[in-house]
């Protein structure tokens, strides 16, 4: 080698530094002749090789697992009017469908399932695909994501019928956790029944126990004031006195009218109008004694009367108590009858199975949607760029 000359390289290369042989060979490979081709090869054609190479080669293969329910009730019955065909209005059920679809996607089910099969493990596995797995400590929003993708849960408010599919690279563990989300879910169910039944059974044993109370209060009362009293029915007694009064006053009347007789052809002092006016006598003490008992105080500085109407407001106040409490009572049975008809349960006409073969990723598929999407947008740079030289004018 002498005088700096390169005798094993073309003369062009010799003539030319590397630099501008690169810029020569970019400037050749945007020629326009052959340059769709040149980059619908580069840019279309071989990217989708190497998409279509690691999907087939590389890629780990995701195996799906399908559940299918419907969360029913024991009092549904099926609407039968065109009306409620077209404008079907929102029910407890389907309410309680979309509850769960959202419940299955939610960081809770995670929880529940992840303590089951410790399915975090199982998607951060170093031995799968990059692309598919899950890193190795996720944040909340990123497991929550990556759950998203690996579980889709769909409802069909038409039909009732809520579908679960799950992804995962085994099948038996695919399997595994499209049963737990069930199970999970029959739970969630199950405890929406009790929370259901319990609300509506408390607030009727809730008024069966005021009623209770109330009753219990009203006795105790009746039960003071028949101690105080003395009297078991002091209504009883009054009506007792007002018909000796009146049959004294007939007797007074019938034993005035005897007399009055006797003394028209008898002697004053003769032996029977003595006996009659006597009986007199003593008929109106016994009188005035019994409108005294009437009429005056009874018990301590309380006369009669007032005992009578003190007795039949404790009488009105038991007689309601006692109605409040049937009928809490037949509220309370009512309740248990309607939260027993309104039971919701989960029913699974699709079990999941452990599928045979995976179904993700798919070659082809997806390398021809790469390619029609690579081809798309190939041809929107093509547009624009075309249409920035035409505006710049070169």
């Amino acid at each position: 080698m002498s005088g700096g000359n390169l005798p094993f390289l073309p003369s062009t290369e010799r003539e030319h530094p590397f630099p501008q042989r690169c810029l020569q060979k970019i400037s050749s490979f945007f020629r326009p002749q052959g340059l769709a081709i040149r980059l619908l090869l580069t840019s279309v054609l071989l990217p989708t090789l190497v998409v279509f190479l690691y999907l087939a080669l590389f890629a780990s293969n995701m195996y799906l697992a399908e559940t299918k329910f419907a969360i029913r009730s024991q009092n549904q019955q099926q609407s039968l009017d065109m009306l409620s065909t077209f404008f079907r209005t929102s029910t407890s059920t389907l309410s309680d469908s979309y509850i769960l679809q959202n419940y299955i996607a939610s960081s809770d089910m995670i929880a529940k399932v992840d303590a089951r099969l410790h399915i975090q493990e199982h998607y951060s596995d170093r031995t799968r695909d990059i692309w598919y797995r899950l890193t190795s400590k996720p944040t909340q929003d990123e497991l929550l994501r990556y759950w998203s993708w690996a579980v889709t849960p769909t409802f069909d408010p038409d039909t009732s019928i809520m579908s679960v599919q799950v992804k995962a690279f085994t099948p038996q563990m695919a399997q595994a956790i499209c049963q737990a989300i069930l199970d999970a879910s029959e739970e969630l169910v199950n405890a929406m029944n009790t929370r259901a039944r319990t609300d509506a059974i408390s607030l009727a044993q809730l008024e069966v126990t005021r009623a209770e109370e109330r009753i219990r209060a009203a006795n105790e009362a009746m039960r003071r004031y028949r101690e105080r009293t003395v009297i078991l029915d002091p209504q009883a007694v009054a009506s007792g006195l007002y018909g000796l009064v009146n049959q004294l006053e007939g007797e007074i009347t019938k034993t005035t009218a005897e007399l009055a007789e006797a003394t028209t052809y008898m002697q004053a002092d003769s032996p029977r109008v003595v006996m009659l006016r006597n009986r007199l006598e003593v008929l109106q003490k016994q009188l005035q004694a019994e409108k005294a008992r009437l009429a005056s105080q009874m018990q301590g500085d309380r006369p009669l009367s007032a005992l009578v109407s003190e007795f039949q407001s404790l009488t009105l106040e038991e007689q309601f108590a006692q109605k409040q409490l049937t009928s809490a009572m037949a509220s309370l049975e009512a309740a248990r009858v309607q939260a027993e008809s309104k039971t919701l349960y989960v029913e699974s006409f699709q079990k999941p199975i452990v599928p045979d073969e995976s179904l993700y990723p798919r070659p082809v598929i997806f390398s021809l949607v790469f390619m029609l999407a690579a081809t798309v947008l190939l041809g929107l740079v093509s547009l624009i760029v075309a249409a920035i030289r035409e505006h710049a004018g070169f």
